[in-house]
């Protein structure tokens, strides 16, 4: 449950706080249940905590945000905090922007005279009547045709049988090789 203010300023519950068991799944249900749009910002280096919070039911579809750079990560800290920041007012976050300039004057930039106008350039597919949709059918139809004749000037040409489990390949296979066909077999993993 949520911290009491006894609770803040007890140097005994903050040492069985570092002793007890951790209940981060229990923290993580009483955090979230108290408001399904609330965000998660992890405030200290890495991203172990969002990590674990991501991982948790509830949290699936919350946006987790880290504001300080992994030890590993190479960024600038205050480029990592900015971002953090500006992720933080993408969504919603009410961000006092006079204080973040406190101590600097921030300067116009200039900025492309063309406004950024979406246009749509998609190809919207043409609809076709039943007709047309007919034409396009087709049925496989096979015909029984006899094997061809050996013929002495087809020397060049060879028959390419796929093996079936059923024996009928083999069976194809060595009637070919019965009129003097050259015949290649492919076989399943090979």
């Amino acid at each position: 449950d949520w911290i009491t203010p006894e609770q803040a300023t007890s140097p005994s519950y903050w040492a069985e706080h570092v002793r007890s068991t951790v209940r981060f799944s229990a923290g993580v249900d009483r955090l979230l249940s108290d408001d399904p749009g609330a965000l998660l910002l992890e405030v200290g280096p890495g991203t172990a905590a969002n990590t674990m919070v991501g991982d948790h039911q509830q949290a699936r579809d919350r946006v987790l945000i880290t504001s300080l750079r992994h030890a590993r990560d190479t960024r600038d800290d205050l480029q990592v905090t900015r971002e953090a920041l500006a992720e933080l007012w993408v969504n919603g976050v009410s961000v006092n922007w006079p204080a973040l300039h406190e101590h600097h004057s921030p300067r116009r930039v200039p900025l492309p005279t063309y406004p950024f106008e979406t246009k749509r350039h998609w190809i919207e597919r043409k609809t076709a009547d039943a007709a047309t949709h007919a034409a396009r059918l087709f049925q496989p139809v096979f015909r029984r045709a006899p094997l061809p004749a050996a013929d002495p000037g087809t020397q060049d040409e060879r028959w390419l049988v796929f093996a079936d489990r059923l024996g009928i390949a083999d069976r194809w296979t060595a009637r070919l090789r019965g009129l003097g066909e050259r015949v290649v077999t492919v076989e399943t993993g090979t």
